[in-house]
């Protein structure tokens, strides 16, 4: 014979109820909050990073590239002019991986007359800026239109313009 024990009968008379559940926690909206936010901080944190961008800008050995803003200024020795005259090309930099191999194409190019070295490029509203130093440690800056490649006088940035540091 088998015998099944059922365990002790709880509803005993001599005995006392359990004592009540103690009361929810407070802050527990809160908390729960801050987690929540701390995961979503965590998994933002973990987002790849975005690639970087490169761009192949055709230049010729000895010329110097300035990027400032979302421009690239290529200056370089004009081919075919007088000693002193340099090409200055703007190229706008992408905002994400070109999909040919193609090389980009100026946004303005500009020929101008500057003795000396290019050093800086500023910018300012429709205007840039090249500080030029030259040999005696004189210095030269060369305003020029940034829409339309002139310098900041109006006419063409040509040899035959307005001479450098006039403007």
């Amino acid at each position: 014979m088998t015998l099944i024990d059922l365990g002790e009968l709880r509803d005993e008379p001599g005995r006392e109820a359990p004592p009540p559940r103690p009361p929810r926690a407070v802050g527990r909206p809160l908390r729960v909050a801050l987690v929540l936010a701390f995961l979503v901080a965590t998994v933002a944190a973990a987002a790849p990073v975005p690639a970087r961008i490169a761009v192949v800008v055709p230049a010729r050995l000895g010329s110097e590239a300035f990027p400032h803003g979302d421009r690239l200024y290529v200056v370089e020795p004009a081919e075919g002019e007088p000693e002193g005259t340099v090409e200055v090309r703007a190229y706008a930099l992408p905002e994400r991986a070109p999909t040919d191999d193609a090389p980009p194409t100026p946004v303005w190019r500009a020929r101008i007359v500057a003795e000396g070295r290019f050093w800086q490029v500023q910018t300012g509203p429709g205007t840039v800026l090249f500080s030029v130093t030259g040999d005696q440690d004189d210095g030269q800056t060369l305003a020029l239109d940034a829409g339309r490649a002139a310098n900041a006088g109006g006419s063409p940035a040509t040899p035959g313009g307005t001479r450098p540091g006039t403007c």
